[in-house]
């Protein structure tokens, strides 16, 4: 197996109109990723002040795994697509 280091970016809890997001390491298996996508929505998310402990230049990636699973990592899809190959 063929795992990859990366920094997920989750909603750790939900108040009312406003959730808190965390980062956790995760190890992903590079042969279960079927999509990487550019992540809009986290970078719009940091942009207007939801997502706080980041940079405004922080890029983000959604991957699709072979599961069904997706999830949104810190870091741009050329970035993330020099890990995996």
């Amino acid at each position: 197996m063929n795992f990859i280091k990366c920094v997920e970016i989750f909603v750790s809890h939900k108040k009312s109109h406003r959730a808190r997001h965390s980062l956790r390491e995760i190890y992903l298996n590079a042969n279960k990723i079927l999509c990487i996508v550019e992540d809009n929505n986290m970078k719009d998310l940091l942009n207007e002040g939801m997502i706080n402990d980041l940079s405004k230049d922080h890029e983000f990636t959604r991957i699709m795994l072979d599961n069904g699973t997706t999830v949104s990592i810190v870091g741009g899809v050329e970035q993330t697509l020099e890990k995996v190959t």
